[in-house]
């Protein structure tokens, strides 16, 4: 379903942001 995919591209962000973080 839709939220399926929302919820994996909003945790994608989220390690995104958290790899971000610790560079």
């Amino acid at each position: 379903e839709e939220a399926d995919t929302e919820l994996y591209v909003e945790q994608k962000a989220s390690e995104a942001m958290v790899a971000t973080a610790k560079a």
